[in-house]
C-alpha cells in the first residue's frame, strides 16, 4: 500500500469552518421562530431552574418532582422533535399539541386529587384514574419513539402485553393476570414510570447533563480536544487516537455518548478521513470511543446512577469501581486502532500543526479545575452527586472569567441552562420507558422469577449465571 501523507490539519480546519455546525447541534430538531422559539426557550430555562431549585434549595414530594421532570421533557420533545418525516420544521403541528395535552393533563389531575390518588393508584382505580393514566402512558410511548426510535417503545409494549396476558403463559412466566385498569394506573406511579429510572434521571443525571452543557459552552470541550491532539495526534493513526483521549476526557464531564460525539466528533471524524481512514471506519471509531465515555468517572451513563440506587451505595463507590473497566475499554480501543493503522499505513498529524502540551496547559489548564472540584466533592467530601455537579458548574462559571475567550456572562449562562435542559430530554424519555418495564416486572413478580430462572439454569455456577445476566441485560437494553 502506498504511503499516506501526513495530515494537513489546516485544510481540515478550513473545511470545518465552512460546515454548518448548527445542523449538527440541532440533530433533527425544529428551528422555530418568533414567539414559538421564545416559548420553547422559556420552557427549557424553566426546566433547568426548577431542577436546580428542588435539588439544591428546597426539596418537594417525589410524586411532584418526578412527574414535573417527565412533563417538562415531554413538552420539549413534542415541541422540538418532529413526529414524522413530512412534519414542519418551522412550526409545531396540531398533533404535537395533542401529545402535549396528553402529558400535561394527567399531571394536573393527580396534583388536584393527590391525597386520594395515592391511596387508589394501582389498587382501586376510578374511570378517571384509568383515562388519565392511559393518556400518560401513550405520551411516554410517543416520547420514546421520537427520541430513541421504535425498538424501546416496542419492547415496553411487549411488557405491557405480558402484564395483561401473563396468566396464559407457561411455567415460571405465569402470573395471575391484571386488568387493564389496574395495570395502567400502576404504571403511572412511583413503582412504574416514575420509579428508579426516572429518579436517576431527575435527581442525578439532569445536573450532570447541565454540567456537560456548560463544559461545551465555556470552551472546555475544545480544550479537551486540543489536549488530546497535543498528546496523541502525532502518532501512527493519530487522529483516531486523538478521538480516544478526547472522548475519555469529555466522558469525565458528560455521561452522554451523543454529547460526546457532538463536542469532539465534529473535528475528529473529518480529521480521520483526511488521514486515510475510510468514512465508515472513522464514524465507527468515533462511535466506539464516545460510547466508552459513559464508563469514565466521575460523570457516567444513566446505568451507573441506577446501580448506585439499586445497590444502596454512594455513587462515588460505583464511579471508583468503574475506573478499571474504563481503562481496559480504552486500552483495547487503542490497540485495535494501532493495529488497523499499522496494517493500512496510516500516519499522524504533522507535529508543527499540533498544540504544544506545555503551552496549552499554561494557557488553558485552568479549565480542568471543574473536573477536580467534581472529583473532590464526590470522592473526598462524599457529597451527593447532584450537589457535587452543582459545585462543578459554579466553579466552571468562575474559572471561565480568567480569560475573555472562555468568559461566561449572564446571557451565555441563561442560554446554556436552556441548552442543557434540551440535552436531557432523550434520557428522560428513555428512563420513562424503562419505568414501564420496571413497573411490569414489579407488579407481575417477573423480576424475582428471572433471578430464580438464572439460578436454576446456571446450576449455581457463577460464570454461567453472569452470562445469562448479560443476555438479559442485552435484551432489556435494546433501543
Amino acid at each position: 500500500m502506498e504511503d499516506v501523507k501526513v495530515v494537513d490539519i489546516k485544510e481540515v480546519e478550513k473545511k470545518l469552518a465552512e460546515m454548518k455546525i448548527k445542523d449538527i447541534e440541532i440533530s433533527g430538531g425544529r428551528e422555530l421562530k418568533g414567539a414559538l422559539k421564545n416559548a420553547l426557550f422559556i420552557v427549557s430555562l424553566a426546566m433547568s431552574l426548577f431542577h436546580i431549585y428542588v435539588l439544591t434549595i428546597r426539596a418537594i414530594d417525589p410524586w411532584y418532582f418526578r412527574t414535573m421532570h417527565v412533563v417538562f421533557a415531554g413538552v420539549l420533545i413534542f415541541a422540538w422533535l418532529p413526529g414524522w418525516k413530512k412534519a414542519s420544521l418551522e412550526r409545531i403541528e396540531w398533533l404535537d399539541y395533542v401529545f402535549m395535552l396528553l402529558i400535561i393533563a394527567p399531571a394536573v389531575y393527580i396534583f388536584w386529587d393527590f391525597d386520594d390518588w395515592i391511596n387508589r393508584v394501582g389498587v382501586v382505580p376510578t374511570d378517571l384514574d384509568f383515562v388519565f393514566s392511559a393518556m400518560f402512558v401513550i405520551a411516554i410511548f410517543e416520547m420514546t419513539r421520537r427520541t430513541t426510535g421504535l425498538p424501546l417503545a416496542i419492547l415496553s409494549g411487549l411488557f405491557i402485553l405480558y402484564g395483561l396476558f401473563g396468566n396464559y403463559m407457561p411455567g415460571l412466566f405465569f402470573h395471575r393476570g391484571y386488568s387493564v385498569y389496574r395495570l395502567t394506573t400502576y404504571l403511572f406511579s412511583l413503582e412504574g414510570i416514575l420509579s428508579l429510572p426516572i429518579l436517576a434521571s431527575a435527581h442525578y443525571i439532569f445536573l450532570f447533563v447541565l454540567f456537560g452543557a456548560f463544559v461545551e459552552a465555556s470552551g472546555a470541550g475544545k480544550f479537551f480536544v486540543d489536549f488530546a491532539r497535543s498528546i496523541a495526534g502525532g502518532y501512527r493513526g493519530g487522529p483516531a487516537k486523538v478521538s480516544i483521549v478526547s472522548s475519555a476526557l469529555i466522558g469525565t464531564a458528560s455521561g452522554s455518548s451523543v454529547a460526546n460525539v457532538v463536542v469532539d466528533g465534529v473535528f475528529n471524524i473529518p480529521l480521520m478521513k483526511a488521514s486515510g481512514f475510510r468514512p465508515s471506519i472513522a464514524g465507527a471509531v468515533e462511535a466506539m470511543n464516545s460510547t466508552g465515555g459513559q464508563l469514565v468517572p466521575p460523570v457516567m451513563g444513566a446505568g451507573a446512577f441506577l446501580m448506585a440506587e439499586i445497590l444502596a451505595v454512594p455513587y462515588s463507590v460505583v464511579a471508583l469501581a468503574a475506573i478499571i473497566p474504563a481503562v481496559l475499554y480504552y486500552v483495547a480501543a487503542y490497540f485495535m486502532i494501532d493495529f488497523y493503522s499499522a496494517a493500512n499505513n496510516l500516519k499522524g498529524v504533522a507535529r508543527k500543526d499540533l498544540p504544544v502540551f506545555s503551552t496549552l496547559m499554561k494557557e488553558q489548564g485552568y479549565l480542568l479545575v471543574p473536573i477536580v472540584v467534581l472529583l473532590f466533592s464526590l470522592m473526598i467530601l462524599m457529597l451527593s452527586p447532584y450537589r457535587s455537579a452543582m459545585y462543578a458548574i459554579i466553579s466552571l462559571i468562575l474559572v471561565s472569567w480568567i480569560k475573555k475567550s472562555t468568559r461566561m456572562g449572564v446571557v451565555k449562562i441563561v442560554k446554556t441552562l436552556a441548552q442543557g435542559a434540551r440535552g436531557s430530554i432523550e434520557i428522560a424519555a428513555t428512563c420513562a420507558a424503562a419505568g414501564i418495564i420496571v413497573g411490569v416486572l414489579t407488579q407481575t413478580g417477573l423480576g424475582m422469577k428471572l433471578a430464580m430462572i438464572i439460578i436454576s439454569y446456571s446450576g449455581g455456577n457463577l460464570l454461567i449465571a453472569l452470562i445469562f445476566t448479560m443476555m438479559i441485560a442485552v435484551i432489556l437494553g435494546m433501543g
